[in-house]
């Protein structure tokens, strides 16, 4: 299905475009989107945050996993906005990953990325985010669209 899209994504839009909801949907609005190439999204975070609940009792704080999450789900929004029916559901097949600072409040998550190479069903992208404007984690992912791909090859990749 294919997205009649300007250069901002709503919540409802984000969630439509790469079929995720809420509680896992990371990401609230992008902006400044330019499709298969920069976006810009934003996660609203406040102190009821489900993972506030149950990770790491005592200190709670924003689950690595989920700024991870975050970022991918900026640049699958980046992709997809490009045009759907050009890609199937990606595979990552290596990321790469730094944590700097805790997330542990309320505030605005910033994730800005970049696809930095997209050809042949090969994507390469990264991201940073940050929280109250300091640098919080930054990643480097790499995916394919198995679509692209002869069975045989996918097996070699396991």
């Amino acid at each position: 299905m294919r997205h009649k899209l300007n250069n901002n994504l709503n919540q409802n839009q984000i969630s439509k475009l790469i079929k995720i909801n809420h509680p896992f949907l990371m990401v609230d609005q992008i902006k400044k989107l330019k499709p298969a190439k920069y976006g810009e999204g934003i996660k609203i975070i406040n102190k009821n945050e489900w993972f506030f609940k149950c990770h790491l009792l005592n200190d709670p704080l924003m689950p690595g996993t989920l700024q991870i999450e975050s970022m991918l789900q900026t640049i699958i929004c980046i992709i997809y906005s490009d045009n759907k029916k050009k890609y199937g559901n990606l595979l990552i097949t290596k990321s790469n990953a730094n944590f700097f600072r805790k997330i542990n409040s309320a505030g605005k998550l910033e994730i800005k990325a970049n696809i930095l190479d997209l050809k042949k069903g090969i994507l390469e992208a990264n991201a940073v985010t940050k929280f109250k404007g300091l640098k919080t984690s930054e990643g480097k992912f790499k995916f394919i669209d198995p679509k692209f791909f002869k069975k045989e090859y996918l097996v070699k990749l396991k």
